[in-house]
């Protein structure tokens, strides 16, 4: 005690304060020597502030990340414990103060020891859905008590997972023609996920390149290849994943290639008489779109023929024509040619084909080289048999 008699001062000095020094005080002063005199007495209260000794995240470890899906909805629960009155916890989203409408407080009072003294633990529950948005926020939660100067504070930060956009593909437009041998360049770009995204390329459901690069933003790929005949019709798709996404999402084209045929055989006989109709049948292999075919008969353009188209092979066609003519006097070979030519006109492919035309010989003749002399018996007497004209030549028999 602070004493001073003189002036009957008496100081109670507490010193050291802690929660066991939480009581009534009572000063008791007794009048004297009076008979019957009862003591007269003052009391007062002494209340303890008691600060929390920490504020934390039930279940999470100290600045620790807490992972959720996007729009899935996430509980943190905040928690100050053992303080005198009860701490007041306060959010933040970043650097701003919030109040969630889906917040829960509650005060639990716990008795300190053997004592009757009480302390009390302050919990607050906040519940957030979480977007694409709120991936890398951070989330303090502060307790302030009048026995601090400043509050104290956790943080924990949200990690927020959801899948990649639906990729689109740049380079070429569905419906658009490539010529054989042209330089394609394909960009597959999708809106990044969380986890990132991966992007793969497949070529007829069979992949071909599975090399990306992601950025803030978005994830892309780009494939380059030299556009030929097995391109036509084909199908190219990308699909973005990552390791949430329940099926890939994709975008696909399929591409349209031109090209004219590689070849051309002509079908038909090889041998006619003068005056003989002849029917000749030319076929292209396959072609995107059909190619045209021309004739030329003995060097000079045939058009009489009639010409027909089949589809092919992956979206391919295949041309047909047919030509008829007479097989004209005075030719011994007529050379008949096929030209196959592309839509574009730049490609073409000619064959040809060899008519040999057939000639009776002239009637034969006997030549006698005697002059129409007598022949002596036992002499050896030369005659030639003549026949001139046909093609190929007659071929001479004796009887």
């Amino acid at each position: 005690m602070v004493i001073d008699s003189g002036n009957g001062v008496y100081n109670l000095l507490v010193r050291n304060v802690t929660i066991m020094d939480d009581a009534q005080y009572q000063c008791q002063v007794t009048p004297g020597p009076v008979p019957g005199s009862k003591p007269i007495r003052s009391s007062a209260r002494l209340t303890v502030l008691t600060p929390p000794l920490s504020v934390e995240f039930v279940n999470q470890s100290p600045d620790s990340e807490l992972e959720v899906q996007e729009n899935h909805e996430v509980t943190i629960e905040c928690v100050a414990r053992n303080s005198k009155p009860p701490a007041r916890i306060v959010w933040f989203r970043s650097r701003t103060e919030i109040n969630p409408e889906q917040r829960v407080d509650n005060v639990n009072e716990e008795t300190v020891g053997t004592t009757n003294l009480k302390l009390y633990t302050a919990r607050s529950r906040i519940k957030v859905t979480a977007t694409s948005r709120d991936d890398r926020e951070m989330f303090r939660c502060e307790a302030h008590h009048e026995a601090l100067s400043d509050p104290l504070s956790s943080s924990i930060r949200i990690r927020v997972l959801y899948p990649p956009g639906v990729p689109h593909i740049e380079g070429y437009t569905e419906g658009e023609n490539l010529e054989k041998g042209q330089q394609v360049v394909l960009r597959c770009v999708s809106k990044v996920g969380n986890p990132p995204t991966q992007l793969t390329w497949f070529r007829n459901d069979e992949m071909i390149l599975n090399e990306y690069r992601t950025t803030e933003k978005v994830s892309e790929s780009t494939y380059r290849f030299t556009a030929n005949v097995s391109d036509n019709n084909a199908r190219f798709r990308c699909e973005a994943k990552n390791s949430i996404s329940p099926v890939p999402q994709y975008a696909d084209v399929v591409l349209s290639v031109s090209y004219g045929s590689s070849q051309v055989i002509i079908k038909g006989p090889t041998e006619a008489k003068p005056g003989d109709v002849i029917n000749l049948s030319c076929k292209t292999d396959r072609s995107n779109p059909p190619s045209t075919i021309k004739w030329m008969v003995a060097g000079e353009p045939e058009k009489n023929s009639t010409s027909s188209v089949v589809a092919g092979p992956q979206s391919s066609w295949i041309t047909i024509s047919n030509v008829s003519f007479v097989i004209p006097n005075g030719q011994r070979l007529v050379v008949v040619t096929c030209q196959a030519v592309s839509d574009s006109g730049s490609e073409k492919v000619i064959t040809s084909h060899s008519i040999n035309i057939l000639y009776p010989p002239g009637a034969p003749i006997i030549i006698d080289h005697s002059s129409g002399n007598p022949i002596p018996s036992g002499n050896v007497h030369k005659i030639s048999c003549l026949s001139t004209g046909g093609h190929p030549l007659g071929k001479i028999q004796w009887f």
